[in-house]
């Protein structure tokens, strides 16, 4: 499993994805997205302590007029995901800002 960034902390392991919801195949691109972050839980991320806290961060692509419909799908990333979604055009500051926060808390 390939995951777009990640980084592994002292404290905690940030994985930073992203995924396209203004396309045709949003709803499986959710899907397989969530499985994956279930997945990096569930193996125990890229170390052996399953207690690992595992900080999980998307940005994604909106329609262009902003979510037109799919606002269900990043409800669903977040909550089956447990993981925290911004718009990469519309909060590029709040997902720089939530993912130096994360890279804080995961320590050196």
């Amino acid at each position: 499993m390939q995951v777009m960034r990640f980084f592994a902390g002292s404290q905690a392991t940030v994985v930073l994805e992203g995924v396209n919801l203004a396309i045709e195949s949003a709803a499986a691109e959710a899907d397989a997205l969530v499985g994956k972050l279930q997945r990096v839980r569930a193996n125990g991320t890229v170390h052996s302590n399953a207690e690992r806290e595992v900080i999980a961060i998307v940005g994604y692509v909106a329609s262009p007029n902003g979510l037109n419909g799919e606002g269900f799908l990043k409800d669903w990333i977040e909550q089956a995901g447990a993981a925290v979604a911004f718009d990469v055009e519309r909060q590029a500051n709040l997902l720089r800002e939530e993912t130096e926060k994360a890279l804080s808390v995961a320590g050196p």
